[in-house]
Formats: structure tokens, sequence, C-alpha cells
């Protein structure tokens, strides 16, 4: 087993030099952050869902010690605003990323717990952790889907506007031939039209040879020429 380090152990009231420091707290609990994510993504379950409940139990621990020492520091009974990105962002990521590993275990239970807790986390500190709020809400909407027993399609089929027409072939009507045999049947069917035309000619040609008729083929008529007026004929003798 890989060590881990000693302020993963610490309480939430530890006043160390470590813990009481708001950077080294940042750097600690970053680091947690990015280790459960390295431990998720290689199948190293327990680890990562281990250390993720260490950024969410130490992120508001550290929260609250720097509040106590900023009203130490300024004298202050009221509790300041909570300062932005400090703290909030790691908290964010957290429940994120736990929400993430809940929908891929569909038997998880957890899942509604950390999403309402998430959300009503990063609702509270908008804007700055919008891109937060809209991937958590982005896991709610998936895992909602989940939990049905239908489809996408099935589901959101009602609200489409194009719906693909239903093709139904009634009983009285002839299958659709290809466009192929729709051609060919065409030029056969005008193939035997020409030959059913040109037999009566052959057939009337050879009665005409026979008879001794008027030959198959007329003589086209020619062009006509008008005569002329009449030219003198003379005759030389020698």
């Amino acid at each position: 087993p890989q060590p881990s380090p000693s302020f993963l152990t610490h309480l939430p009231t530890c006043d160390c030099p470590l813990c009481a420091s708001p950077v080294l707290s940042v750097v600690c609990l970053r680091w947690a952050l990015v280790t459960a994510g390295l431990r998720l993504a290689m199948g190293h379950e327990a680890q990562g869902l281990d250390l993720l409940q260490v950024v969410l139990k130490g992120c508001p621990a550290a929260g609250g010690r720097l509040t106590q020492a900023l009203q130490a520091s300024l004298n202050h009974t009221a509790p300041p605003s909570p300062v932005p990105g400090l703290f909030d962002e790691i908290l964010a990521q957290a429940y994120t990323q736990l929400a993430l590993e809940g929908l891929s275990q569909p038997s998880n239970k957890s899942l509604g717990k950390v999403l309402e807790s998430g959300l009503k986390f990063v609702v509270a500190r908008i804007p700055h952790l919008e891109p937060w709020r809209a991937s958590l809400l982005l896991v709610q909407a998936l895992a909602k889907l989940t939990s049905l027993s239908c489809c996408t399609a099935q589901l959101f089929e009602s609200s489409w506007g194009w719906q693909p027409p239903s093709i139904k072939n009634s009983a009285g009507s002839e299958p659709s031939k290809p466009r192929n045999q729709k051609q060919s049947g065409q030029s056969r069917r005008g193939r035997q039209q020409v030959g059913s035309a040109t037999l009566p000619l052959a057939h009337t040609s050879l009665k005409g040879l026979e008879g001794g008729g008027p030959p198959c083929t007329p003589k086209p008529p020619g062009r006509v020429r008008q005569a002329g007026p009449g030219v003198p004929f003379t005759v030389f003798e020698e």
C-alpha cells in the first residue's frame, strides 16, 4: 500500500502549524482531491472515496479556522463574509466528483444526498460556482433518466415536432418493383411494339413480289420541274 500523508488523520479542531496555515491547508486539500481522482481512475474505489470524504470534511474545518483567524486579527465579533475561491471551489469539485462516481453505480443510494448537499452549497455561492452547479444539475438529470425504464427516444417522443412516417403495406397493393426491373419491362414492351409494326410491312412486300404488284417500298414523289418556254430547233445541212 502507498503511504498516506499524516495530515489526513488530523482532526478538524487541530491547531498544528500545517492546519493553522490557510495556504498549506489549501495545498493539502487540493492534493487530496487530485489523488482521489487518480485512485478512482485506476480502480481503487475505496481509497478514492475516502480521500473525497477527507476533502468534504476538511474544507469546512479549514474555512472555520480561517474565520476565527480573521476575527482575532480584526477584533470583530461579527463573522466576516466568506472568502470566495479559497475553499469553495475545492469543495464544489469534490461534490461533483463524488456525484459522478455515484452515477456510475445505479445501486448507490447516497447519490441523492450528495446532489442535494452539493446543489445547496453551490447555489449559496453563485456566481463564481456556476459551472459546478451546471455539472451537478447534469448529473441529476442523468440520474433521473437512468432510473426510468424507457430509452431516451421513447421519453422525448411526444415532445418532438417531427414524427417519422409509419410504413404499412396494404393488402390489395402490389409490392413495388425495383427501378431496374421497371426499366427492363418498359424496354421489352417497346421492342414488342416495334416488332409488331414491322410485320405488316414485310408481309405486304412479299405479296407484291409474288403477284407482280407494286414494290414494297414506293418511290417517293420527286420534285416536278416546270417546263420552260420552247427553244427553236434548227437543222444545218452540209
